[in-house]
Order: C-alpha cells, then sequence, then structure tokens
C-alpha cells in the first residue's frame, strides 16, 4: 500500500506534487465532490486507497469544473 501513495487517483501517474482529495478544493467546493461531478466513472469514496492526484489532473479537473460553471450560468 506503500508505493500507492504517490499515485494519482485520475491518471494513475507517479507524482512528487499531490493534492489530497479529501483536503483540496476547487472554488471552495470540495474536491471529492467536483470528481464525482467530472468523472462520472469514477466514484470517490474513503475507503479508496490512492487518496491524491497529480497536479496536471488538478489543473484540467479545474478546467473542466469552471467550464460547467459558466455553461450552467448561462
Amino acid at each position: 500500500m506503500e508505493n500507492l501513495r504517490n499515485l494519482c487517483r485520475l491518471c494513475l501517474n507517479e507524482s512528487e506534487e499531490m493534492t489530497s482529495i479529501y483536503n483540496g478544493k476547487i472554488d471552495d467546493k470540495p474536491l471529492t465532490d467536483v470528481i464525482n461531478q467530472i468523472c462520472f466513472k469514477i466514484t470517490v469514496n474513503k475507503n479508496d486507497p490512492l487518496l491524491k492526484i497529480c497536479s496536471r489532473c488538478l489543473e484540467v479537473l479545474t478546467e473542466a469544473h469552471r467550464l460547467c460553471e459558466t455553461s450552467a450560468a448561462s
């Protein structure tokens, strides 16, 4: 389980720069909610062994979230 510590939950790549999926936020929205909303085939839960996402996935997820928010407001 130790080797999973640096694997991204979304892309499964190894990275030194990681953000906790339970403590992270995008525009004040919990990261777990954004992941569950944007990534339909991924369900984040407390038993998940992959607890972080890499900075690249966080960037892409942020852009996707903002696009959804902008589209919903139009």
